[in-house]
């Protein structure tokens, strides 16, 4: 009596298993690789969108640079629009209530010395004490330079001296425009633009200067 050999399906069996368990590892394997070549993609994208991001940054920042330099140089325009308003021809003209008639200033500066000069030529309707205040603007920046208080009769010139140092004397020198103020006690507040003077008129040049109403 023949027995079947079963010794071959037995060796067989382990085999295919085997191979089955091999062919599943490398699929399982196949898909982690396929699934982290996505996600590196999916991390890789957001560089190039920050920055574009931060271009567009530097973008507005720039326009808002321009946009400051064309508010100051509209500012600048209105005060010279300012200026030609008060600018007249000659001497300031003032109005009765105000009590002075007429009042011309100038502005004289000497490096050498290092001294500003504010000279005032007056004619009034009557005697008055008037508070006298004056400053410069230019590209170097603003500068008080003195204020102080005296009579005026019914005609005359005051000359107001300030002694500054070399820094200051450099704003002085960069100077575009003198303001002098004069205040009125008793008078109208209509006065002031009136007694308001501003000195556009630049004359000179190194280290000596001269500024005075447009004429």
């Amino acid at each position: 009596m023949n027995h079947p050999d079963n010794r071959s399906s037995l060796h067989s069996q382990p085999l295919t298993r085997l191979a089955v368990a091999g062919w599943s590892l490398l699929a399982v394997l196949l898909l982690a690789a396929v699934i982290f070549v996505r996600q590196a993609e999916a991390v890789a994208l957001p560089a190039p969108l920050q920055a574009t991001s931060a271009t567009a940054i530097e973008d507005e920042g720039e326009e808002e640079g321009e946009w400051e330099g064309e508010e100051g140089e509209e500012e600048e325009s209105e005060e010279e629009g300012e200026d030609e308003e008060l600018g007249g021809v000659g001497p300031l003209f003032l109005p009765p209530e105000c009590l002075l008639h007429t009042a011309d200033a100038h502005v004289d500066a000497s490096a050498g010395h290092g001294m500003v000069r504010l000279t005032i030529h007056y004619t009034s309707y009557t005697p008055t004490d008037v508070t006298i205040d004056y400053w410069l603007k230019g590209s170097k920046g603003s500068l008080q330079l003195g204020q102080t208080k005296r009579h005026f009769g019914r005609q005359g010139t005051l000359h107001e001296d300030a002694h500054v140092s070399d820094r200051a004397m450099s704003k002085v020198l960069a100077a575009r425009t003198f303001v002098v103020e004069l205040g009125i006690p008793a008078t109208p507040s209509s006065c002031a633009k009136y007694s308001t003077q501003r000195l556009t008129t630049k004359h000179g040049g190194g280290g000596h200067a001269t500024w005075s109403r447009p004429r």
